[in-house]
Order: C-alpha cells, then sequence, then structure tokens
C-alpha cells in the first residue's frame, strides 16, 4: 500500500478568551517517521544555536511549502557545534534552504556530511564519473533511447554524465538538465552545452503541466528531502502516458568500492565516523520502499531491475581522491582537521581491500520505469 506522507501540523495553541493566547511552540525536530519519510516541519530559522547530532536519515528535510522560494545558500564552514554560515548553493536535488550574504541560520538535524561546495563538482568529474556513474548512464541512456523521447527534462543533472548520453544517444530530443546545485549546473553547461541548463528544485520544477513525454534523473532521488514531493511534481510535468525513468543505489554492501571507503572512514575515525554513503546514497534501497513512493504520487511502476555493473578504476589512490575530496564527506573532514593523515589511512585501508590497481568491483543499483 502506498504510504501515507506526513502532514505539517499546526503547532499553535487554539484561542483562549479572556486572556492572551499563548505564543506558539517551535517546529517539530522529530526523525523521519518509520517509514522512512521525513517530518514536513523540520527546519527553523532562528539565530546561532547549537546543532544536536542526528542520523544522516534526519537531514533529507524540506522548508514548508509556505515558505517562499529563495537563493539555496553554500555552507562556506560551519563551528564544531554545526552553526553554518551560508552562501551560494548547497544539496543535489533537494529543497532550498534561504540564507545570503552572512545571515546565520540554524537548520536542525543538518550535518556537515550533505553539503556540495563549489570545489567538489571537479574532483567528483575527473575521479568518480567515469568508474561510478558513467556506467549506469550508458545503461540508462539505452533504456531512455528505446522510448523515442521528445522531451526531456532530467532532475540531479550533477556535472552532466546521463546527459551528455542522452544528447549522443537521442540527438533530436530536446533535454533539460536541471540540478539545485549553482556549481554543479556550472560544470554540467560546459561538460554538455547541448542541452538548456537550469537551476531547479525537483520538488518545485519551474515547467508547465503536461509538457513532457519522458523524466530522468541519474542517482538523485536519495537526496531529495520529500521523495514523494518530487515523484509528484515528476507526473505533473508529464504528458498522459509520459514515462519516469531513474535508478538509485543498492545496500551499501552490494558496492564494493565503497564499503571499503566506508571501512577506511571507520578506521580513520573510531569514534563516529562519517555516515554519509550509508544513509545518504545508500540510504534508499528498498524497492519496495521506492515503489509504494511512486503509487503515492500516482506513478504505475512499470518496471523495476536490479543491475549489477563493474566499476573500473585506474588506481585506488584516484578513486579515494575522488570520494573525499568530490562528495561533501570532504566538508566533514575538513572540519575535523588532520586530512592528509586521513587520507592516508582511507588509501591504505581501501588498497588493503581492493589492491592498489588498476582495480575492478561490482556496484550495484535498481532501476525504475514507471508511467503517469
Amino acid at each position: 500500500m502506498p504510504r501515507t506522507v506526513p502532514r505539517r501540523t499546526d503547532h499553535h495553541n487554539p484561542p483562549h478568551r479572556g486572556r492572551t493566547p499563548r505564543r506558539p511552540h517551535p517546529p517539530s525536530t522529530r526523525p523521519p517517521t518509520s517509514s522512512g519519510t521525513p517530518s514536513r516541519a523540520l527546519y527553523q530559522h532562528t539565530q546561532t544555536v547549537a546543532q544536536p547530532r542526528h542520523p544522516l536519515r534526519q537531514d533529507r528535510h524540506h522548508l514548508p511549502s509556505s515558505a517562499p522560494p529563495r537563493s539555496p545558500p553554500h555552507l562556506d564552514h560551519a563551528d564544531a557545534k554545526g552553526t553554518a554560515q551560508l552562501q551560494g548553493p548547497w544539496r543535489r536535488g533537494g529543497a532550498e534552504v534561504s540564507g545570503r550574504g552572512t545571515t546565520v541560520m540554524r537548520v536542525t538535524g543538518f550535518n556537515a556530511d550533505q553539503r556540495w561546495s563549489e570545489s567538489m563538482p571537479a574532483a567528483y568529474e575527473q575521479y568518480l564519473v567515469p568508474v561510478v556513474f558513467r556506467p549506469f548512464a550508458e545503461d540508462l541512456t539505452a533504456k531512455a533511447a528505446a522510448l523515442h523521447p521528445r522531451r526531456i527534462p532530467e532532475l540531479a543533472a550533477g556535472t552532466g554524465v546521463l546527459t551528455s548520453n542522452l544528447l549522443a544517444t537521442a540527438p533530436s530530443a530536446e533535454v533539460t538538465a536541471t540540478d539545485l546545485n549553482e556549481a554543479m549546473v556550472a560544470v554540467g553547461s560546459a561538460r554538455a552545452p547541448g542541452a538548456v541548463w537550469r537551476q531547479a528544485d525537483a520538488q518545485r520544477l519551474p515547467f508547465p503541466d503536461g509538457g513532457f513525454d519522458l523524466v530522468v534523473c541519474q542517482f538523485g532521488v536519495m537526496f531529495f528531502p520529500d521523495r514523494v514531493a518530487a515523484f509528484t511534481e515528476a507526473r505533473r510535468v508529464l504528458a498522459s502516458g509520459g514515462r519516469f525513468l531513474f535508478n538509485t543505489w543498492g545496500p551499501l554492501g552490494t558496492h564494493a568500492f565503497e564499503v571499503a571507503l566506508q571501512a577506511g572512514l571507520e578506521r580513520a575515525f573510531p569514534v563516529d565516523p562519517p555516515r554519509f554513503f550509508p544513509t545518504v546514497p545508500h540510504g534508499y534501497a528498498d524497492p519496495a520502499v521506492v515503489v509504494a513512493d511512486l503509487a503515492a504520487a500516482g506513478f504505475t511502476v512499470e518496471e523495476e531491475q536490479e543491475l549489477t555493473l563493474q566499476g573500473r578504476a585506474a588506481s585506488t589512490a584516484d578513486l579515494a581522491t575522488g570520494y573525499l575530496t568530490g562528495t561533501p564527506v570532504r566538508a566533514t573532514l575538513e572540519e575535523r582537521g588532520d586530512g592528509p593523515a586521513v587520507r592516508a589511512t582511507v588509501i591504505e585501508e581501501m588498497t588493503a581491500r581492493l589492491g592498489p590497481g588498476p582495480v575492478t568491483a561490482p556496484m550495484t543499483a535498481y532501476v525504475f520505469r514507471a508511467a503517469a
């Protein structure tokens, strides 16, 4: 059965006759429900306060729908307690968080692991795209081309590996690539200039109803704070009978590169290791949950496939460099310090498990095709 998406509750007390009503309670900071769907009232805008350390699954939340859209911030730095200076963009494909200049904003449950700074896309593109993402982009492109699409929006397009493949394989299609992160859009638009590039929130797409016949997304849905909301938007912009085609990673244990990486991080940080990879990229790894979310958004699932492909890296050291400098783990390592020693430990552990390279290892994902 489709799961119920929690709705934001009113925390205001009812009025009382004869006396001034009590002040409203602050928004709830409760963690996600047992179904994995986050509470919609997580973020609160206050001044500098300390951040509680919650699991990363609590970080995938977004502003209440009543909040006005603003430019997404880039978290330039954060102190040891988690108070962040917000500037520019952050997040791959999820909701926006307001903040400009040197505004200090509190985001309850935020963790540095989920930041994307402007310097990450280059390392991501150089070290990770060829090894980890291109094999799956080729598969998704072949599936998309078989549908003979004419107009395609891509969600959470990143640096454009899928975009480039779509342009080459389906040259007659109009491709509009979107990503919430402005730095990713900048790199992607240079890499795949044949597409129209737009900075956009997958939960509030800037497109009219029924304007496309295929929506695609490669390894982006895991980052959406409210997946049912994002899926509902994808269905809204699709014409009747249009398709939604995307993939998501399987459990961490089915991705040999990232098993070795996480082991290295846990060795470098025996207490409180970064948990970005188990809880975000590999945190949406139950196909039954994905299918339920699609059904809740009004889709009919036509195909669900478990797909294992081989990743090939020239060296384990390069692969580790990509993960440590081209993903949100980088911000965590910079905050905790001693980066060279951490990098050496991670490379040593990954090499012990994978060899120095060239190295080939299996990676598993799930691929879904749903009809509007």
